[in-house]
């Protein structure tokens, strides 16, 4: 499993396009160079509604940056260069999640394929759960299968927690667990939405472990920076 590092920018979905050009433009050269790194990709709000998730409040900008080991990504929290980017927004300072990138296998695919449709379905599970690691284990050992099960899916991720350690001022989200689900496209996403699938995974939520809440949120995903063709 490689590790995620995700900045999470407040601020209005009005606000996603000028937030991914700083980031891209003013805080990405400082991070390009950093040990261990795969790639860079932002997520933006994606146009249009997911009538079976009406949520609201979607992070203007989601930025993962994957990293080889726990060990590469604790040397990137430590840099300028990091703590820089945390502060491009005009709406507060990014927080900030650690997790393990676990990839799910679909059906008929001996491995699980390479993330390369762009529509993520990003989900985030938070505080407080009385028992993060039961929860956990639950969820990875249940869900994934009938994740998977959607019509026309092309990505199945948990992110897991590392335990590393956060700067100090440098907030994270709140968030112990994460989920994502990706689509070719808005369509395709709310098609696998009305499929028979959702009712199952919504009767198996009401069985997971105690937890705070959910968030749920449609992204459009772009790859600004990789280290090579292979990612």
């Amino acid at each position: 499993m490689t590790v995620s590092v995700f900045l999470n920018y407040p601020g209005p979905e009005s606000a996603a396009g000028a937030l991914e050009s700083a980031f891209t433009s003013a805080a990405l050269d400082g991070l390009r160079s950093a040990n261990g790194l795969r790639f860079v990709e932002t997520y933006t709000p994606a146009p249009g509604a997911v009538p079976e998730f009406d949520e609201g409040d979607r992070p203007a900008l989601i930025v993962e940056l994957n990293l080889d080991e726990p060990e590469d990504a604790a040397g990137l929290l430590a840099t300028t260069e990091f703590r820089d980017a945390l502060g491009i927004g005009e709406h507060g300072p990014a927080t900030v999640d650690v997790f393990h990138t676990a990839h799910f296998p679909l059906p008929d695919h001996i491995e699980p394929p390479p993330r390369t449709a762009a529509l993520s379905f990003v989900v985030r599970y938070f505080r407080p759960a009385p028992d993060e690691a039961a929860f956990i284990a639950f969820y990875t050992a249940n869900h994934p299968i009938l994740l998977a099960r959607f019509p026309a899916i092309r990505n199945v991720l948990c992110y897991l927690p590392v335990g590393i350690e956060l700067p100090e001022g440098v907030n994270d989200s709140g968030a112990f667990f994460g989920n994502e689900v990706v689509f070719d496209d808005l369509d395709a996403l709310n098609a696998a939405l009305a499929s028979d699938v959702l009712p199952e995974l919504r009767a198996e939520g009401r069985t997971f472990p105690p937890y705070g809440h959910s968030r749920h949120h449609a992204m459009q995903r772009r790859r600004v920076h990789s280290r090579d063709s292979r990612d």
